[in-house]
C-alpha cells in the first residue's frame, strides 16, 4: 500500500487567511453597494413615450406579451419567460482528504467532472446557459435585454412543456422528472449528463426603471461595477430593471429584494469569517486534536475563539463601511461625541471650580490652609 501523502501544515492558515480577508472585503463593499432602489424610486414617471427625452431616468408601465418565445439550444422554445437558466450536472466521483491525507471517495452530482484518477474516461458533453431574447416590449416601448435586471422569483420549468431541437433528440436527451436526462449506459449512472431549467415567468403588467434613450430603454450604468467582489455580492452598479406590477408594486419588489440581498451577504460573510479563522485557530492548535480529553477541548476553544473573533470583527467591517457610506451620519456622531466630550469637560470644569470656591470659603473662615 502507498503512503498516504498529508496535505501542507500550513494550507489550513493560508486558505483561512484568504477566506477572512475575501470575506471582510465583501461586507465593506455590500453597505456601499449600489442603490438601485432608490435611484428606481427617483425616477421620472412616463405615461406617454411621445414626452420621454433621451438621456432621462424614467420608469414606464404597460401590459406584456406572455406568450414570448426565446429560442433554446437542445430544446426549441421557452414560451413565456422573461429569461431562462440551464445547469448542466454529471454524475461523477468526488475525492476529499482531510488534514490527515485520509482519503474518502463518494458519488454525486456535479457541475463539472472533478480531476482525479477515478473520473478518468468521463466527460461532459452538456453546457449551463442562459437564455433571453435581444429585446423585451413592455406595451409601446422596446427595451433592450443587454445588462437587463431582474428581482422577481423564477420558478422550474419542467421539460414536459419542451420540445427538443433535432440536437437534442441526437444526443438522446429524454424527460424525467424536473429533468432532462442524458443515459450514458454506465454501471452506477457515472457519467450521465442533466439539465435543469428555470425561467421568470412573464408577467402581465410590468415596469421598466432604466434610461430612456432613441425611443428605448436601455442601461443607466453611469455607477457600474466591475470586478471579482462586486460580481460576488451582485453588485452591477446598474439601472435597467424589469420588474413585474405596477410603478408601486414594482418598487416594493426591488426594495425587498435589495434588502434580501444585503441581509444574506451580511449573514454569509459574517459566517465565511468565522469559518476562516477557525481553519486558522484548527491549523496552530491541530497537533492537540489527537489528544484524549484535551483535544475535544482544544477543538471547542478554537471554535468559541472564532465565534469571540469573527462576529465583532465583521460586526466592525459593517459599520465602518456604513459609516464611510453615510458622511452625513459619520458628521452626525462626530458631533455628537464632540458635544458629549465637550460637556464632560464643561462639567469638569465647574467641579473643579466650586471645589476652588469651597476651599477658599473655608481657608478665609478658619484663617488656615484646608487640603
Amino acid at each position: 500500500m502507498g503512503r498516504k501523502k498529508k496535505k501542507d501544515k500550513g494550507g489550513g492558515i493560508v486558505f483561512g487567511a484568504i477566506l477572512v480577508l475575501a470575506a471582510l472585503a465583501a461586507l465593506w463593499k455590500n453597505e456601499a453597494r449600489y442603490d438601485y432602489y432608490r435611484e428606481a424610486a427617483g425616477t421620472t414617471i412616463v405615461e406617454d413615450l411621445s414626452y420621454a427625452e433621451d438621456g432621462q431616468l424614467f420608469s414606464f408601465s404597460d401590459r406584456m406579451d406572455r406568450k414570448l418565445e426565446i429560442e433554446g439550444q437542445y430544446v426549441q422554445t421557452f414560451v413565456g419567460y422573461l429569461q431562462v437558466t440551464r445547469r448542466a450536472e454529471i454524475y461523477c466521483w468526488q475525492r476529499d482528504e482531510d488534514d490527515d491525507g485520509n482519503v474518502s471517495w463518494s458519488r454525486s452530482w456535479m457541475g463539472s467532472v472533478e480531476s482525479n484518477n477515478r473520473n478518468s474516461g468521463i466527460t461532459q458533453t452538456l453546457s449551463s446557459a442562459t437564455y433571453q431574447p435581444p429585446d423585451y416590449r413592455v406595451g409601446e416601448l422596446e427595451v433592450v435585454s443587454k445588462s437587463i435586471e431582474f428581482v422577481d422569483s423564477k420558478i422550474t420549468v419542467h421539460p414536459s412543456q419542451l420540445k427538443l431541437t433535432e440536437d437534442g433528440e441526437g444526443r438522446g436527451l429524454s424527460a424525467q422528472g424536473q429533468y432532462l436526462y442524458l443515459d450514458k449506459g454506465k454501471p452506477d449512472e457515472l457519467g450521465d449528463e442533466r439539465l435543469y431549467f428555470r425561467g421568470i415567468p412573464v408577467p402581465e403588467v410590468a415596469t421598466y426603471f432604466g434610461k430612456f434613450d432613441n425611443q428605448r430603454g436601455v442601461a443607466y450604468d453611469k455607477h457600474r461595477r466591475t470586478g471579482i467582489l462586486n460580481r460576488l455580492i451582485q453588485d452591477s452598479g446598474v439601472l435597467h430593471h424589469l420588474v413585474a406590477g405596477e410603478r408601486d408594486v414594482a418598487l416594493a419588489s426591488i426594495k425587498r429584494h435589495l434588502f434580501q440581498l444585503k441581509w444574506t451577504i451580511r449573514i454569509g460573510g459574517t459566517i465565511a469569517v468565522v469559518l476562516g479563522l477557525l481553519c486558522i485557530f484548527g491549523s496552530i492548535a491541530k497537533f492537540l486534536f489527537r489528544i484524549p480529553i484535551i483535544g475535544s477541548v482544544a477543538q471547542w476553544g478554537a471554535f468559541v475563539l472564532a465565534v469571540a473573533i469573527g462576529i465583532p470583527l465583521s460586526l466592525l467591517a459593517i459599520a465602518g463601511s456604513f459609516l464611510v457610506s453615510n458622511p452625513l451620519i459619520l458628521l452626525a456622531l462626530f458631533l455628537l461625541a464632540g458635544g458629549i466630550i465637550g460637556y464632560l469637560v464643561w462639567k469638569r470644569g465647574q467641579q473643579r471650580f466650586t471645589q476652588r470656591s469651597l476651599r477658599a470659603g473655608l481657608e478665609q473662615e478658619l484663617g488656615e490652609e484646608v487640603d
